[in-house]
């Protein structure tokens, strides 16, 4: 292992290592890429066993790859059949690939084993990044800290559009580190005008900023591949990189991956330019969400945890290699700290748009823990006992259950059991650290902490999960009607539920937005049931006479029982005797209908919801 205190340093005399620019020797093996790649894998793969239900956000591509494979229309995201286009449809090309190879649509494994197919390659890639800095092993060791973060562990699973798009943004950045930092790469013939020829990695790297502007929204994919990129470059002014970027058919190529489908789009859906204008500008200064400027400064140790006072420690061990221009330190100061820093000027704010930059912090973090397995193995032998651990941990950790007892969800053996399992982590952790062999240090340390984490998403799933309530309730309704009834659901003022909803629900279920829209699809039923909230029992009694045939027990997010989900019957009178007027005010076009799901209220700027 190569035994590196900082980025391009030595312990002995902390100079700059004379060729940072690593051989291929160096970075991690095809052998241990596989071991790691493995590892992640099954440490992604034991949670979702437990079965965890998706929430609202993570349904929404499963739903819409649903659809697109039952529809076959790939470029246009649905809801029940009418168009959503708020999502790019790359994200739901992965997850539809994936259910069409598994054979199911409608499996919360199978969902979260798409991002899981996301999350493994991200991984690699970063292990990769971090051997070219760092080292075979210290590379290794930035992926394993990488898969071990809280936030990117948390996303792995999660079959949302973050998890595809950390993947793209990780891949053009490794892609241009190989430019720029792996020896022989590029070509040393290679032209500098606009128009003249470039290596082909020049050309992949333009394809894959081009190609995050389909996986999660327009420009912020692209937002956070550039702001690294030219923070490194103006941090350290080389001609010559510099004109390796200007180039013509890179950009052409760029361009038209990432204009291909909002172009299409704003051909058949003209209205959405609109739509973006509110939706994108007011996250900059519109007021969405609106959190103060210092929110990333608060988040981004979270979900570093619990790595963050080594991947800080590595931060400040990297300064040394700031002197130098082009050093890798510049690179991964810049990949770690510009994007939060542009971040902050928005006001819409979220503590997983930083999942795309905590790449740097996990290579930061490899040589710190480093520098920390040495001091240790320094330490008396009294003093490198793993039984210190269980003081040390054990008694914060159990002042800590007793004080919050009462929010710590399940049966009462729930927080002593949480406080075993961490303390049995540390001392495990602490013995692993204090062996001499590297590879049985890391081995050990991070199978410890696999199994924490394993145990932790048994028991969200089977504790702290909000949807078990629902999906309980939604099962035993599509038991109770009958087959040859119709079956409408609510449109929900929560848009993301409509997607949880139909995910959940067979294929029978439709959307409706409000009474009016049930007479004019079901104009001659007498009986249809109908989900909704309790609160919608009003507007359906216009049409008809209700009757409660189900009520939840407890509705997510609920504030009082008006917001409760509720099955009814609904004896739907016969149409009044049309009446001839003159319509002055057309309202909403279908198309409009179609863009913002369906529901004409809808059609407000999405910025306001």
């Amino acid at each position: 292992m190569r035994a590196n205190l900082s980025v391009g340093s030595t312990p002995e005399d902390g100079s700059p290592v004379a060729d940072t620019r690593a051989d291929g020797g160096s970075r991690p093996r095809w052998s241990d890429q596989l071991l790691l790649g493995a590892f992640c894998f099954t440490l992604f793969v034991l949670a979702i066993l437990p079965g965890r239900v998706l929430s609202g956000h993570q349904a929404v591509i499963p739903e819409t790859s649903r659809e697109m494979l039952a529809d076959h229309d790939w470029l246009v995201p649905k809801l029940d059949g009418v168009s959503w286009l708020e999502r790019p449809p790359l994200s739901a090309w992965w997850v539809a690939a994936v259910s069409a190879v598994c054979g199911t649509t409608r499996d919360d494994r199978v969902a979260r084993l798409a991002a899981i197919t996301a999350s493994v390659p991200t991984v690699l890639l970063v292990a990769w990044i971090g051997g070219v800095f760092l080292g075979r092993e210290l590379g290794l060791l930035a992926g394993l800290v990488f898969a071990t973060f809280q936030e990117f562990y948390a996303y792995a699973t999660n079959p949302e559009a973050d998890v595809f798009l950390c993947f793209l943004v990780t891949a053009a950045l490794a892609v241009f580190v190989r430019l720029e930092f792996v020896r022989g790469s590029p070509a040393s013939g290679e032209s500098q005008t606009f128009l003249g020829r470039r290596p082909w990695t020049v050309f992949a790297f333009f394809l894959l900023l081009g190609s995050t502007n389909l996986a999660k929204g327009l420009f912020f994919g692209a937002a956070m591949v550039s702001i690294p990129v030219v923070a490194y470059l103006a941090w350290s002014p080389d001609r010559r990189a510099i004109r390796r970027y200007v180039w013509l058919w890179g950009w052409l190529a760029c361009l038209a991956v990432s204009l291909a489908w909002p172009l299409f789009v704003l051909r058949t859906h003209p209205q959405m330019l609109t739509f973006w204008k509110a939706h994108y500008l007011g996250r900059l200064g519109g007021g969405f969400l609106d959190e103060p400027f210092w929110y990333y400064a608060l988040a981004l140790p979270g979900d570093l945890m619990p790595w963050t006072p080594l991947a800080v420690s590595g931060l400040w061990l990297a300064r040394r290699g700031l002197v130098a221009p082009g050093s890798p330190e510049r690179f991964l100061w810049s990949w770690a700290l510009a994007p939060p820093l542009v971040l902050s000027f928005a006001d819409g704010k979220h503590h997983h748009y930083l999942l795309h930059c905590l790449a740097p912090w996990a290579i930061l973090a490899a040589p710190a823990a480093l520098r920390l397995r040495r001091m240790v193995l320094g330490w008396p032998s009294w003093l490198r006992n793993p039984a210190w651990t269980v003081p040390a941990f054990g008694l914060p950790l159990a002042v800590a259950a007793v004080l919050f007892r009462h929010q710590i969800r399940g049966p009462q053996w729930v927080p002593p059991m949480l406080v075993g399992a961490c303390v049995a982590t540390a001392f495990g952790a602490a013995f692993f650290v204090t062996r001499r062999s590297d590879r049985v240090a890391i081995a050990g340390t991070f199978a410890v902490l696999g199994a924490l984490f394993t145990l932790l998403s048994a028991y969200q799933a089977r504790y702290v999960d909000d949807y078990d309530r629902d999906v309980e309730f939604l099962r035993e309704a599509q038991r109770i009607v009958p087959a040859d009834r119709p079956f409408l659901a609510y449109y929900d003022a929560r848009e993301l539920e409509n997607f949880w909803l139909l995910y959940y629900s067979e294929p029978r279920v439709q959307l409706v937005a409000g009474s009016e829209a049930i007479r004019a699809r079901h104009p001659r039923a007498h009986e249809v049931y109908v989900l909704a909230r309790r609160i919608d029992e009003r507007d359906l009694a216009r049409i008809g006479r209700t009757e409660e045939i189900l009520a939840s027990e407890h509705t997510r997010s609920e504030r009082n029982p008006l917001q409760r989900r509720v099955l009814y019957r609904l004896a739907v009178n016969a149409p009044p005797p049309r009446k001839r007027v003159e319509r002055r005010d057309p309202g909403p076009n279908r198309q409009d209908q179609e863009v913002f799901g369906g529901n004409p209220s809808n059609f407000s700027p999405p910025a306001s919801r």
